[in-house]
């Protein structure tokens, strides 16, 4: 993940689905909803790369 509106500024790594990520979305207030081949629905916060994501969902 990274900033387009800072030039030059590094990617940020949020964290890992645990196959492959198939969907990204940004919402309104700047978090990032992934969602990927381990069923997963996850919420990313790039102002904390550190914290995990938060489940949103799981379907299987």
């Amino acid at each position: 993940m990274w900033n387009p509106e800072v030039p030059g500024a590094s990617a940020q790594k949020l964290g890992r689905h645990a196959l492959r990520v198939r969907a990204v979305t940004v919402t309104a207030d700047g978090k990032v909803v992934s969602g990927g081949d381990d069923g997963k629905v996850m919420l990313w916060n790039p102002a904390h790369p550190a914290a995990p994501g938060r489940d949103l969902a799981s379907v299987r």
